[in-house]
C-alpha cells in the first residue's frame, strides 16, 4: 500500500509513558488460572458455542454472537485488568473491545465490538460460579453477558440481561494458544509511524485502522513479496504503553500490513498507522512520534 514512513532521526523522541502493564493477578479465588494479558475463548455453557465476532468483522459496532468453536481469532479474547479492578476483553482479530452498544443499560441491550476507550460500557467484572464457570457483569448496567433467549444456534445474538443464574449466562473461560504469532519477546526494536493516501488498503487487503494497524518486515529479507515476519492478525503488545501523538497512550497493535521493503530498520521493526492524509494532523503526528526503540511481545 502506498504510504509515507517517518523516522525523524533528528527530532526528540516522543515520551514513553512509564505505566506498568502485564501485572498478573487472579480475578478472584475461583479464577486464579485467568491472568491479565493472556488470550482465552469463552464457551457458553447453555449452547456449547464460542463468543464470536460476526463474520470476523473488524469495524466498530460489529455484532457479537455465538458460533461453533472454530479456533479463529474472531473467537479469541485477550483479557486485561483495569486499574479499578475490572477487566476489558479485546478481540484478537480486530483488537477492539467487548462493548455494550451506546452504553445501554436495559435488558436485551446489544453487545458489539468497539475501539478500546476505557468507558464503563467496556468494563466487566468476571465472577466465578461455584461450578467452575464464570459470569461477566457489565459495570455500567450491572447486567450479565447473556445469550439471547438461551439460544443454541450459530449466530444467536449476545446481549446483556439481568443476572438470573441460567446456563445462557455461564461461560467457560479457556486459555488458548495463538496461531498467528510467536509468543516471544523482542527487545529494543525500531518503532516508527506511517500515513496513507485516502483509500489505501493494507497488504492483508483491509482498510487500516488509525493507531491500531501496524506493518512489519517481510519474513524473507531477500524477497519483498514474502509473508510478513509476524503473520497477519498477530497482536503486538509493548512492555509499557507508548504515547501516540494525536491519540494518547496505547500498548497493543494488530499486524495487517507490510513495509520497509528496503530493510532499513531492525529485523523486528514495527510501523504504526497514524491516519489517512486527509487528516491535516496525520503527517505532523507521525513525525512527532519519530523513531523509537521499544520492547514488546507477539501473540
Amino acid at each position: 500500500m502506498s504510504k509515507h514512513v517517518f523516522s525523524k532521526k533528528l527530532l526528540a523522541l516522543a515520551a514513553v509513558a512509564l505505566l506498568s502493564v502485564g501485572i498478573l493477578k487472579p480475578i478472584n479465588a475461583y479464577a486464579a488460572s485467568i491472568t491479565s494479558g493472556k488470550t482465552y475463548k469463552l464457551i457458553n455453557v447453555g449452547s456449547g458455542k464460542a463468543l464470536d465476532v460476526y463474520a470476523a468483522g473488524t469495524a466498530n459496532y460489529t455484532n457479537v454472537d455465538i458460533f461453533t468453536d472454530n479456533g479463529t481469532a474472531a473467537q479469541k479474547w485477550t483479557i486485561y485488568s483495569n486499574s479499578d479492578g475490572t477487566y476489558k476483553l479485546l478481540n484478537a482479530n480486530s483488537n477492539k473491545a467487548l462493548d455494550v452498544y451506546a452504553a445501554n443499560t436495559a435488558d436485551y441491550a446489544n453487545v458489539d465490538i468497539y475501539d478500546d476507550n476505557g468507558t464503563a460500557a467496556q468494563k466487566w467484572n468476571i465472577v466465578a460460579n461455584s461450578d467452575g464457570t464464570y459470569k461477566l457483569i457489565n459495570i455500567n448496567s450491572k447486567k450479565v453477558l447473556d445469550v439471547y433467549a438461551a439460544g443454541t444456534a450459530d449466530y444467536t445474538n449476545v446481549d446483556i440481561y439481568s443476572d438470573n443464574g441460567s446456563a445462557a449466562q455461564k461461560w467457560k473461560i479457556v486459555e488458548v494458544g495463538s496461531s498467528t504469532g510467536s509468543g516471544q519477546a523482542y527487545t529494543n526494536q525500531d518503532f516508527t509511524a506511517y500515513t496513507s493516501p485516502v483509500g489505501g488498503i493494507t497488504a492483508s487487503g483491509v482498510s487500516p485502522t488509525p493507531y491500531t494497524t501496524c506493518a512489519v518486515h517481510p519474513s524473507d529479507r531477500s524477497n519483498a513479496y514474502s509473508a510478513p515476519i509476524f503473520p497477519f492478525g498477530s497482536i503486538i503488545t509493548t512492555n509499557s504503553p507508548i504515547n501516540l501523538p494525536g491519540y494518547g497512550n496505547k500498548s497493543s497493535f494488530v499486524v495487517q500490513d507490510k513495509g520497509d521493503l528496503a530493510f532499513q530498520k531492525s529485523q523486528y521493526w514495527v510501523d504504526i498507522f497514524f491516519d489517512y492524509e486527509n487528516n491535516p494532523n496525520a503527517i505532523p503526528n507521525a513525525q512527532n512520534f519519530g523513531n523509537q526503540k521499544i520492547s514488546y511481545t507477539v501473540k
